[in-house]
């Protein structure tokens, strides 16, 4: 092959081979051409426009993690389908569930499992009400842009004086904390049903929110429930299965009047209780600086004890901050390593993917 030649013969293949990628396109010209190096087919191919426009969008703007430094700063709601699976507990005239709404804070990591009829805006606003009468008002509550999301929902929260932030339409990472931890739930509900050998999930849903709440969080190095209540949970052990079927409660029987009192025996204790009342003035008088000192003494111990507690929560919230910003700069790297990070200026030419949901199947991506 001549060299002038060499582009518009590897055009001409790339263009009979209907834009196929760089790989197929050298396979064709060196099986029919001599001459012609790799480098300059893979150099043709880039110029192509409209293998560019039918490419997916592999570039991505740098990562920004949300950040987070309170206790119930920022709260994350999401609700995990279990319409293929519902449940009803309580049988059929009970109510039926449909829907599992997650409450995540973002700092704690601290997790709350509520069972929904359906996702109307109502019944949410009604377990959100639910968590606020437990555990306070949040600064900022953040849910994606879903109907029920909306509406009682959003004058409750206003009511209270929280911000509410709605994630971008059809983009879960903007949710990411409580998106990976919808996965982690299904994880635990199918533990606790094979476990327990049943096949509904509703009542469970408190055995596998505690179990996530007691398992040290990687970005943080702790548990959740240690850093909300300042201490480790009590260890238990569950009972096997045979066992808490052969268990039962058995009531102990009450007497309807264990205190009889005859009349010499109510009169007795009139007497010694004037008695008692004749001496208390001079037993008063003679401990009173006694009670004083070890009140005092009390007083000066438990607030010890206090200031001790406080520097417990300090150091464990100082920790958990450190922690957290180090998960957030491996996270950066990581995601930098994965994506070609692009950083645009106003005023740059730029394309938008469009969602799969948003085009036909032969449209531009």
């Amino acid at each position: 092959m001549v060299k002038e030649d060499n582009f518009r013969v590897i055009k001409q293949e790339h263009l009979l081979g209907k834009h196929a990628g760089q790989d197929m396109t050298w396979e064709a010209v060196k099986n029919t051409y001599y001459g012609i190096s790799r480098d300059e087919v893979i150099f043709v191919v880039k110029q192509c426009k409209i293998c560019h426009r039918k490419a997916a969008n592999r570039s991505r703007g740098p990562l920004t993690p949300i950040i987070s430094t309170e206790l119930f700063e920022r709260v994350q709601i999401d609700l995990i389908d279990f319409r293929h699976q519902p449940d009803a507990p309580y049988g059929p005239a009970g109510p039926k569930y449909h829907w599992v709404m997650h409450i995540k804070d973002h700092f704690s990591k601290f997790t709350q499992l509520y069972p929904l009829q359906s996702k109307a805006s109502g019944e949410v606003a009604m377990r959100m009400s639910e968590w606020i009468g437990v555990f306070g008002v949040p600064t900022i509550v953040q849910a994606d842009n879903g109907k029920e999301f909306k509406g009682v929902l959003k004058l409750l929260l206003l009511s209270h004086g929280v911000k509410i932030k709605n994630g971008r339409p059809r983009t879960p990472r903007t949710q990411g904390l409580v998106e990976q931890a919808n996965g982690t739930v299904k994880e635990k509900i199918l533990a606790w049903k094979l476990e327990n050998g049943l096949s509904g999930w509703a009542v469970g849903l408190p055995a596998c929110a505690l179990a996530i709440n007691q398992t040290v969080q990687r970005a943080i190095k702790t548990t959740p429930y240690q850093m909300v209540f300042g201490r480790e949970m009590r260890r238990y052990q569950i009972l096997p299965v045979a066992m808490r079927e052969r268990t039962q409660i058995e009531e102990e029987p009450t007497e309807e009047s264990p205190f009889d009192v005859s009349d010499a025996e109510e009169q007795l204790l009139l007497d010694m209780a004037r008695d008692m009342e004749s001496r208390v003035p001079s037993i008063q008088n003679d401990s009173h600086t006694s009670f004083q000192h070890q009140e005092s003494a009390q007083d000066s111990s438990s607030h010890d004890l206090l200031d001790q507690d406080q520097q417990q929560r300090d150091a464990l919230h100082e920790k958990a901050c450190k922690n957290q910003a180090h998960a957030n700069k491996r996270a950066v790297k990581g995601y930098s390593k994965r994506h070609s990070i692009i950083t645009f200026k106003v005023g740059d030419h730029v394309s938008i993917a469009v969602p799969p949901h948003d085009r036909g199947p032969t449209d531009p991506k």
